[in-house]
């Protein structure tokens, strides 16, 4: 672990999938605690388990982030 990421949060959308996914897993392989957001409940799950398993805090924030 990087000693910056330590006691950091880092909000990552669309962490279900892709980019998203893998900027989320990177961030809380660094220590930061991860704030999960996207559309697929299922997806936001899965990583949300797969951070926490590692030791580093996750959250997911609501379903949808858009405006309307």
């Amino acid at each position: 672990m990087n000693d910056w990421c330590e006691d950091k949060s880092v909000v990552v959308t669309g962490a279900a999938s892709g980019l998203g996914r893998a900027v989320a897993l990177r961030f809380a392989e660094l220590g930061a605690r991860v704030v999960i957001g996207d559309v697929d409940p299922r997806g936001a799950d899965v990583i949300e388990e797969i951070v926490d398993r590692g030791g580093v805090h996750a959250v997911q924030l609501p379903r949808c982030l858009n405006s309307r």
